[in-house]
């Protein structure tokens, strides 16, 4: 029953944190620094660089500029998403559904394929 209710609120919730930041994210993008140091540095991305331009693009509908600015955001909402999928039909139909990968050969050729980007953009 408890998961049942954590399963309705989510949503709720992610809808009410979408809103205020699509509200409010000139007031959040103020908040951050006007620069990357690292950038600043070595005119190089660092792994961050392009974060707040995607969640920018997201909240405005635009996923394919989300995903040029920085994959990594796009990335963590799907699987926010695919977790959520997975655990709603958990709760509400009482089998056990797998939706979200589970083998580590996966995490792990993501994680390398992530890092191979984050690193490659900067030289192409």
């Amino acid at each position: 029953m408890r998961r049942r209710i954590i399963a309705v609120i989510l949503p709720v919730v992610a809808i009410i944190g979408f809103v205020i930041l699509k509200t409010y994210s000139d007031f959040f993008v103020g908040l951050l620094p006007a620069h990357c140091g690292y950038y600043l540095l070595t005119g190089k991305q660092c792994i961050a660089c392009g974060n707040t331009r995607s969640v920018l693009s997201i909240l405005n509908g635009d996923i394919i500029s989300a995903i040029k600015f920085n994959p990594t955001i796009p990335l963590l909402c799907a699987s926010a998403l695919l977790w959520y999928v997975e655990f709603a039909a958990n709760s509400f139909l009482g089998k056990k559904i797998k939706i979200f990968p589970r083998k580590i050969i996966f995490w792990v050729v993501l994680i390398i394929a992530l890092a191979i980007y984050l690193v490659v953009r900067n030289y192409i």
